[in-house]
């Protein structure tokens, strides 16, 4: 008899407080304001606490936004990891230089976006905090690859890879040492 007293004691007393959980984002106090009326700055607070916290959450929103169509509409690749060579952004180019797939990469690691040893051993060693420059040729393009640690350069927290098309400006190079040797 006891417990059931108690119980129902609690569901009673516990009542508003649960009716204000459900709607705390429209900041409605009727009934609890009335029995609770020492609770009312509290979930005041609350309130004021989660419109901050959405305005946060739209700005933010904004800004990567922002960034993803500044980002996609660069002719250069760029690849941003983080220290687990993870993928936190890439843009279509890279994803085009790399041979990779169209899709959504964010979060995979970047052996899913490119299998290129020597990609993932200069990415190793940003981490470490060496900076690496490097051309490539990835199918039927020639690239240099700019690849630098983000964060403390004793303990990078990721890695940025910046990668340019130089085809046109290798095949002039190329012709010009054929032309010099031919003189």
């Amino acid at each position: 008899l006891c417990l059931w007293v108690a119980s129902v004691l609690s569901k009673k007393l516990l009542a508003p407080i649960y009716s204000l959980s459900r709607n705390i984002d429209t900041g409605e106090y009727t009934g609890i304001a009335d029995t609770y009326e020492e609770l009312v700055p509290l979930f005041n607070k609350i309130k004021e606490q989660n419109t901050e916290i959405q305005n946060q959450l739209q700005r933010l929103q904004k800004e990567r936004d922002t960034i993803n169509v500044v980002t996609g509409n660069m002719k250069e690749g760029l690849v941003i990891l983080d220290k687990g060579l993870n993928i936190l952004s890439v843009n279509e180019s890279a994803i085009i230089f790399l041979g990779a797939k169209t899709g959504d990469y964010a979060g995979k690691s970047l052996l899913a976006l490119s299998r290129n040893l020597e990609i993932v051993e200069a990415v190793n060693r940003a981490l470490e905090g060496k900076e690496t420059d490097m051309k490539l040729l990835l199918g039927s393009r020639y690239c240099r690859i700019f690849i630098y640690g983000v964060g403390p350069e004793t303990m990078p927290e990721g890695a940025m890879l910046l990668i340019l098309d130089i085809t046109e400006q290798a095949k002039n190079e190329q012709i010009r040492r054929e032309f010099s040797a031919n003189v």
